[in-house]
């Protein structure tokens, strides 16, 4: 039921978040290309064309959370909450789609942005990447060239997942926590994502102590060994799936337990 749902999920996003970040894109040549006949020159033109693609870029961002803060919302705690909680699926199933695919679209947006800067700085500099696909790709093959370095890049390829679904799991859970005032529960949902990134940043406390201790944080930073830093991003993705874990419980067995769909 999980993959049914998840279908769902991604078609009902999928109708919005691709043209947001094809609108990202277009506005990156525009301006790539506008900038780079020269016009950037001029100070005021400059200041102005700069301040128009930077809010561009921050209000899609913002675009994108409030589209996948609303989905979770309406779908879950708001009206549409009586038709799906008719579906043969529990609460998990139903929060894990959520957080799934909206890991799915934070990917991708973060693609198209490293995409839509690579554009606009293409056609700014007349021909350079702002990015070097062939520098990442030397570094790649010089990781694979020593023994274990394959399992770096494995582990820093989940670690980015991982990090960006604890992300959303984290913000369904304040709204979760948020829905459960009889008032102002978008204010509570806020002060409910303050309080966990400080129970968060308290929690880390103990673990930054432990790993500096055994070494493997600074051995990683300073790139000695290729075990360290194995077993320092090993505990990071524990970490994270963790934390992953606990906002999804804390989603789920509010929706399970309280919800309030009036």
């Amino acid at each position: 039921m999980l993959g049914k749902l998840l279908k769902y999920e991604l078609a009902a996003t999928g109708r919005r978040l691709p043209l947001l970040y094809g609108v990202l894109i277009a506005v990156s040549v525009l301006f790539g290309l506008i900038i780079g006949t020269g016009a950037f020159n001029e100070p005021v033109f400059g200041r102005i064309s700069t301040a128009i693609y930077v809010m561009a870029a921050i209000t899609l961002g913002l675009l994108t959370l409030i589209i996948l803060i609303q989905r979770y919302y309406k779908n879950l705690l708001g009206n549409e909450g009586y038709l799906m909680m008719t579906l043969p699926a529990g609460p998990g199933a139903h929060v894990a789609s959520k957080i799934i695919s909206a890991t799915i679209w934070i990917i991708l947006g973060g693609l198209a942005g490293v995409v839509a800067m690579n554009l606009l700085f293409y056609f700014v500099t007349d021909g350079t990447w702002y990015v070097s696909f062939t520098a990442i790709l030397h570094m790649a093959k010089g990781a694979l060239s020593v023994k274990g370095g394959w399992l770096v890049l494995v582990e820093l390829i989940v670690l980015g997942i991982l990090l960006c679904a604890e992300a959303a799991a984290k913000v369904y859970a304040a709204i979760s926590i948020g829905h459960q005032w009889s008032n102002h529960r978008a204010l509570g949902a806020v002060f409910a994502y303050i309080g966990l990134s400080v129970i968060e940043a308290i929690a880390a406390i103990p673990l930054q102590k432990v790993i500096g201790e055994d070494g493997y944080y600074w051995t990683y930073m300073s790139g000695e060994t290729v075990p360290e830093t194995q077993v320092f991003f090993l505990l990071l993705i524990i970490v994270v799936a963790v934390m992953l874990a606990i906002y999804w419980f804390v989603s789920w067995i509010l929706i399970k337990k309280r919800l309030n769909l009036q």
